[in-house]
């Protein structure tokens, strides 16, 4: 706030009528800062989607007219009025051919042209700009230069940027589509999963670093990570309520990698716990990201062609999707620290120590589980599942 202050009186243009004193401008400009502890984590971004927003604030900053708002306004302009309706839904979309640049009344060059009609002047000047950019940017790494997607400041005139964003808006509406296409899909069959199938979502979270409140010396080098990989099913109630279950299942392992073993392993015991339940079952329809080493190499589609249920597996448009996953991923990572961070005082006799992922299991077993009760209209169920590194190889 000091820092904040002493660059208002260093700017006339702040202070024309007059300044203010330290304790108004406070109060003034206080719900633009927060707490660390309530700054957001922006995580799970999709660079595509940021690249073009960051070029359409930058536009706007320097009052290009014809851009602002965000990236679905910018895209609207350059397609087709929507027509074809979803069933059962709101949602509209352009014919196919729209999003693919095949339509004469579409494409970016007549949104391109008719913008530079607007603003000659601003897009002439060679006045140098500023606007954030995530791109792969070498970096040293133990002596070698490895690719890494850094945020980084692009600095040019006003044509760059608007250049820069014309590009980028060539493959953003098919990107866009694919996004949004998938997760109405997904939306869809959710609502009303028909009875014998059953929709699954597959993702994994971060490795989970296992911390302490007290720790010695050189502890930090030694902490432990546990490999957590999800499967959210949804499945018409075996007691044939007509309810939808919402289940969720949580592998926890000590192997720490994330390749195609753990989710096939993960899969079979899941539709072991299925059939303990009762669970009708002649299609599977399986959605998660494009990863290739996870879902998408010829391992998994080895081990989908072997199996004795029909399964589909569908993958959601890049860097979107899978929220259901990481809503839960988000729910027992924040358990665990609310446990972990109780420090051992007297206000916390609990004995039970985490130490190692099989701990983590343990606490999530016994703490987090849950069954579903269909006589208490209960149609949500946790199961935690812990998998060996040696089972994996």
């Amino acid at each position: 706030m000091d820092e904040t202050y002493t660059k208002y009186l260093n700017e006339p243009q702040f202070h024309t009528e007059g300044k203010v004193s330290h304790a108004t401008f406070a109060r003034y400009v206080q719900q633009e800062f927060l707490p660390m502890s309530k700054i957001p984590e922006m995580e799970a971004r999709c660079e595509t989607d940021d690249n073009v927003q960051f070029c359409i604030d930058a536009l706007a900053n320097v009052k290009v007219q014809g851009i602002s708002g965000s990236r679905y306004h910018i895209i609207k302009q350059t397609l087709c009025e929507p027509k074809i309706e979803m069933s059962n839904t709101q949602h509209k979309f352009c014919d196919i051919a729209c999003y693919q640049w095949k339509c004469d009344s579409c494409g970016v060059s007549l949104w391109k042209e008719n913008i530079e009609s607007q603003n000659e002047e601003i897009l002439n000047d060679k006045k140098l700009m500023r606007w954030l950019q995530w791109e792969n940017t070498g970096h040293d790494a133990t002596g070698k230069l490895t690719s890494v997607l850094q945020k980084e400041w692009k600095i040019g005139s006003t044509h760059d940027c608007f250049d820069s964003l014309c590009e980028q808006l060539e493959t953003f509406a098919l990107h866009q589509f694919n996004a949004e296409w998938h997760q109405l899909q997904f939306s869809t069959l959710q609502s009303s999963v028909p009875e014998n199938i059953i929709l699954q979502v597959m993702d994994f979270s971060k490795n989970y670093t296992i911390r302490s409140t007290d720790e010695v010396q050189f502890a930090y080098w030694d902490a432990p990570s546990v490999t957590i990989h999800g499967i959210v099913c949804y499945y018409k109630c075996p007691e044939k309520c007509g309810h939808v279950v919402t289940h969720e299942v949580i592998h926890l392992s000590n192997d720490g990698t994330h390749d195609s073993f753990m989710p096939q392993l993960a899969v079979d015991q899941v539709l072991q716990e299925l059939t303990k339940i009762r669970v009708s079952m002649k299609y599977i329809v399986q959605m998660s990201d494009n990863c290739s080493s996870q879902y998408k190499s010829y391992r998994p589609f080895a081990e989908i062609s072997r199996s004795q249920l029909l399964t589909m597996r569908v993958f959601f448009g890049e860097c979107h999707g899978k929220l259901p996953c990481d809503a839960l991923f988000s729910h027992i990572k924040k358990q665990l620290n609310t446990f972990i961070f109780k420090r051992n005082s007297r206000l916390n006799q609990n004995p039970f120590v985490i130490h190692s992922a099989h701990d983590v299991f343990q606490y999530c077993k016994t703490h987090l589980e849950k069954q579903s009760s269909c006589a208490e209209k209960g149609h949500k169920a946790l199961t935690f599942k812990y998998i060996t590194a040696s089972q994996l190889c």
